[in-house]
C-alpha cells in the first residue's frame, strides 16, 4: 500500500477493545496512514481501502477533525471510525471519489453546520449508508468536547453523501431538535392505544409523516441546484450528471423509496374509510398537518383518492439548526 504522507499530525482517540461506553483510551499521534495501520491497538481498525482512502482525502487536503476509532459503539455497527469534523476541506479535486472534494457547495454547507453547533461525523462508505441522524449518547463517553456534549443529535455522513442528501438529513435533525418527531410519534401512537390501528400501521404512518418532510426538502434542494455538474452514488460508483439528469435521478429515486410508505399508509386509509370514518378523517388531518409543500410529495399526489376533494394546507418548514430541545432515541435515514 502506498505510504500516504500527511503534513499535519493526526491525534487519534483509540478505544481499548472493551465493552460499549469504555473510557480507557490512548492518545496516539501518527504522521502517516501507514503508521496508523501499524499501531498495536488498530486491530479494531483493520486495513480497508475505503477506510484509508477516506482518511487520506480528508486530511491530505487540509481537513481538520478528531479521528475516533471505536468498537461496539452502536448496536448496528460493530467497529469502525468517525472523524468529528472541525473544518471540511474546501479544495476541489475533480477526480476524487469523495464528494466533499468535488462539490464546494457541500464543503461550505458542512462548515456552516459545524459553525452553528451541529456535530458532523464523517465515516467511510463501506458502512453501508449515505447519511443519517443519530443519537448523541453513544459518543458522550468518547469525546471530551463541550461542542458535542451540548448537541441534541449528530449528523453522520460518508464520502458519498451529496448536498441534497445532507439537506434531507438536516430536515430530520431540525425536526428532532424542534420536537416535531416526538409529536408525530405521540400523535400516531394514540391510534394504536385506542386499538384502531396495529403496531405495523403505526410504524408506517409515523415514518411516512417524517419522510414526506425530508423527501420534499431533498427534491427541492436538487431542483434549486445551479452547478452544471452533479455527483451521485449509483450502483456502488460515483456518477457525474448534468443538472437536469440529476433532478430526474433524485426525484425518481425518492418517489420509488417513498412508495414503501405510501403503499402501507394507503391500505390503512382504505381500511379506515370503510370501517371507521372518524379515525379516517383524523388521519387525513394528521397527514395534512405535517406535510411540507411539494408538488411531488403532496398528500393529493400521493393519495389522490383520499385528498382529491380536500384543500391541503401545508406545515411550515423548520429553519435549519436554530433551536435545541430534548430529543428522542430513534435514528432516521
Amino acid at each position: 500500500m502506498e505510504n500516504w504522507k500527511i503534513s499535519l499530525s493526526l491525534t487519534l482517540l483509540l478505544l481499548a477493545p472493551t465493552a460499549r461506553g469504555a473510557t480507557e483510551c490512548a492518545n496516539i499521534t501518527v504522521r502517516s496512514i501507514e503508521e496508523l495501520r501499524l499501531q498495536k491497538k488498530t486491530d479494531l481498525f483493520p486495513y480497508n481501502p475505503d477506510v484509508y482512502r477516506t482518511l487520506f482525502d480528508f486530511y491530505k487536503f487540509d481537513g481538520e477533525g478528531t479521528l475516533i476509532s471505536y468498537d461496539n459503539l452502536v448496536p448496528k455497527y460493530a467497529s469502525g471510525f468517525y472523524i468529528l469534523i472541525k473544518y471540511a476541506p474546501t479544495k476541489i479535486v475533480s477526480d476524487s471519489s469523495s464528494l466533499f472534494l468535488r462539490d464546494p457547495r457541500l464543503s461550505k454547507y458542512i462548515n456552516d453546520l459545524v459553525k452553528n453547533g451541529v456535530p458532523v461525523l464523517l465515516t467511510h462508505v463501506g458502512r453501508g449508508l449515505l447519511a443519517s441522524v443519530d443519537d448523541i449518547e453513544p459518543f458522550l463517553s468518547l469525546v471530551n468536547c463541550k461542542f458535542i456534549h451540548d448537541a441534541p443529535a449528530t449528523i453522520e455522513i460518508t464520502d458519498w453523501t451529496n448536498l441534497s442528501t445532507l439537506k434531507h438529513e438536516m430536515q430530520h435533525y431540525d425536526d428532532k431538535v424542534a420536537g416535531i418527531l416526538d409529536h408525530i410519534r405521540s400523535e400516531v401512537s394514540v391510534f394504536r392505544i385506542k386499538a384502531v390501528m396495529s403496531d405495523d400501521e403505526e410504524y408506517w404512518l409515523s415514518h411516512y409523516l417524517m419522510e414526506q418532510r425530508a423527501y420534499s426538502v431533498e427534491v427541492k434542494a436538487a431542483q434549486e441546484g445551479t452547478d452544471p455538474l452533479e455527483y451521485v452514488k449509483d450502483n456502488n460508483e460515483i456518477r457525474t450528471m448534468n443538472h437536469e439528469e440529476y433532478v430526474k435521478f433524485v426525484t425518481n429515486y425518492r418517489v420509488d423509496t417513498m412508495g414503501r410508505y405510501t403503499r402501507h399508509v394507503g391500505r390503512t386509509l382504505a381500511n379506515l374509510r370503510t370501517k371507521n370514518i372518524e379515525t379516517y378523517n383524523e388521519v387525513l388531518n394528521l397527514i395534512k398537518k405535517y406535510a411540507l409543500p411539494s408538488e411531488t410529495f403532496s398528500p393529493s399526489t400521493l393519495f389522490p383518492e383520499n385528498f382529491k376533494s380536500s384543500k391541503v394546507s401545508f406545515a411550515s418548514p423548520q429553519t435549519c439548526h436554530t433551536s435545541k430541545t430534548e430529543t428522542t432515541s430513534n435514528s432516521l435515514k
